[in-house]
């Protein structure tokens, strides 16, 4: 589903990124906000 709203909806936008790293990796957080066709913010 994230997938296919990601292909169809074009206007992302990602806020609020953090990015905590250690030893073998990292994890990221961040808000996505994306605007729908009719110019509805979800």
């Amino acid at each position: 589903m994230l997938k296919e709203s990601m292909r169809r909806l074009k206007k992302m936008r990602f806020e609020n990124r953090r990015v905590h790293t250690f030893e073998g990796g990292f994890v990221q957080q961040h808000t996505m906000s994306i605007t729908h066709p009719v110019d509805f913010v979800a």
